[in-house]
Order: C-alpha cells, then structure tokens, then sequence
C-alpha cells in the first residue's frame, strides 16, 4: 500500500501524516526523502562550521588566555585548575582563607579566636574580630563562606560572569559553590537542611537593564537546584542605586550600601543564605543581611563565589 509506505517513511522520521494525505503518494515520499536529505546536510554543515571556528579561533583559558582546543573543561587550562585559589580552612566569620590551616586552627565555634600568631592572622583576645580580614565592625550575617579567593582564575571568572556576558559560567561557579556548601554546612547528606531559603543579592533596576541578567541571581539558581534549597529572587530587592563598590575606597565602601535594600512580605523567623558573586568588606551583605534580619529574618548566613 504506497499510502502505508508514506506513513512510515514519515512516522521513522517522527511526523504523523493524516491518511487523505498520504494517498498522494509518490510526491511525498519524494519530498520527505529530499526534506530530510537537506536536513541532514545541514547538521553536517552546521557541525563543520563549528569545528572549523573551534579551530581558528579556539576559546581561551581564563585565567592565562591559552588556547583550549579540544580539552576540558572549557574555562581553564590545567595548569590554571592545578592552581586554582581554592579556600581550604577560613575565618569561620568572615570567610576569609587562613594562610597556614596548621597554625591557624580554630577551637570552636562561628565566633571564637584565632588560637596562634602566623603571617596573615593573630590571636584576638576577644570574640571580634576573628582574623585581620574581618570587617572593622560586626556585620548582621551570621558567617559567610566562599569558594576561593578572589586572585588569578577566580577573579576572572568572576569578571567575565559579571562583565562580559559569559553566563555559561554560572552553571560551572553555582556547582562549585554547592560542592563547597556540603562540605561547610551538611557533611552528612542525611543532615537537615540549615536554611529555609535562598536570596540573591539583588541589582538596581536600572543597573539590571543594563547588564540584562543578575548575575548572583544566576549563581543562586545553580545552587538551589544543587542543594535543595527554596530560590526566593523577589523578597529583597534594592530601592535605591548605589555608585559601584569597586571603584570607591575601603571607607567608602563600607557605608554606600546603607539603607539601600528593602523587603517584600515577612519573613518571620527564616533561616535565610544570601547568594553574592564576590564579598570584598562585606558592606553589602551586611546591609542585605541587616534588611532581612529587620523583616523578621531569625538568621542570615552569605555565600558567595569569590572573597
């Protein structure tokens, strides 16, 4: 039956043919044939491009700008990820990475002392500050922790999230970050969750329309999807435009997010991860984390890819 013929032709190619149409029979079969042909060719033409782009032009090592032709990942070399600033032990309030894990030992707590003297970190009698990288006074959040230090590849991946388009990354960063959350917050999978929500630190609107994308938003996506933890993007949100944290100095810093953030809805007593790309002072997420905290917020801790 030349109609049946023209069925399954069709139906192998995934296209359902109503049995009027497929009485005309030879044409069509002609014309599936020829269509799926050009297909075909296509795909082929398609996938040769690339390969030919890949060639000439092939993507470049973040951190060093090297050549990637068919390695992986994509973003970094080998060398580059050998080297890459990781953040093993870190000042359990501020995140900052201790320069010697072996002199450097903490006794206990989210708040206690450095125990030993070493290059970059003292004993502090007191409970605040914990290491010489703590903000000169105590931020809202609870702790903060990150993924590396902010130098060499991380600081680039960094920038090319943030500055030149490349959300790709984000994926990459986001499973990063939820590698590093299991490994702060539940060592042991069968651990209940420590928050109950997940809040991006939010862009001016004005500043989102130029940029097209919030970038910790991208990040937040990534880690609640790896974590399981609920992504809330509309509960804070900034009211008022800041100048760029990254162009004033360290007094500066510290006081241009105030009162930028607001709130949307209570959040009576949630445990809440605010999500940032880098935390330098800690002036922004001490301002989100004071907002939150005000809108009835029981806890803020912050992660963030770089510090």
């Amino acid at each position: 039956d030349p109609a049946e013929v023209v069925r399954r032709r069709f139906r192998s190619a995934g296209v359902c043919v109503p049995h009027g149409t497929a009485q005309k029979g030879a044409w069509l079969v002609s014309a599936s044939e020829i269509s799926l042909s050009e297909s075909r060719w296509k795909n082929v033409a398609r996938s040769a491009v690339e390969f030919a782009a890949q060639a000439l032009y092939p993507p470049r090592c973040l951190g060093c700008g090297v050549g990637l032709f068919g390695r992986q990942p994509d973003w970094l070399c080998t060398g580059c990820l050998r080297d890459f600033p990781l953040i093993k032990e870190s000042c359990p309030y501020c995140g900052a990475a201790l320069d010697d894990p072996q002199k450097d030992k903490i006794v206990a707590g989210p708040t206690t002392s450095v125990v030993r003297r070493s290059k970059n970190h003292l004993l502090i009698g007191s409970d605040y500050p914990v290491c010489r990288e703590c903000p000169p006074h105590r931020m809202a959040f609870a702790q903060a922790v990150s993924v590396a230090e902010y130098l060499a590849a991380a600081r680039e991946m960094v920038h090319a999230l943030k500055f030149r388009q490349n959300r790709k990354l984000a994926a990459v960063m986001g499973r990063m970050m939820g590698e590093r959350f299991d490994s702060v917050f539940r060592l042991d999978q069968t651990m209940p969750q420590p928050f109950d929500m997940m809040i991006p630190v939010p862009l001016h609107k004005s500043r989102y329309r130029q940029r097209g994308y919030n970038q910790s938003a991208l990040l937040a996506r990534v880690l609640s999807g790896y974590v399981g933890i609920a992504l809330k993007t509309e509960i804070l949100y900034r009211e008022r435009d800041t100048h760029v944290q990254s162009l004033l100095d360290k007094e500066a810093r510290l006081t241009n997010p105030v009162g930028a953030f607001a709130v949307r809805g209570d959040l009576q007593n949630e445990r809440v991860l605010l999500i940032d790309d880098v935390l330098t002072t800690g002036a922004t997420a001490g301002a989100c984390a004071a907002t939150l905290l005000a809108a009835g917020a029981s806890s803020v801790s912050v992660m963030s890819f770089a510090r």
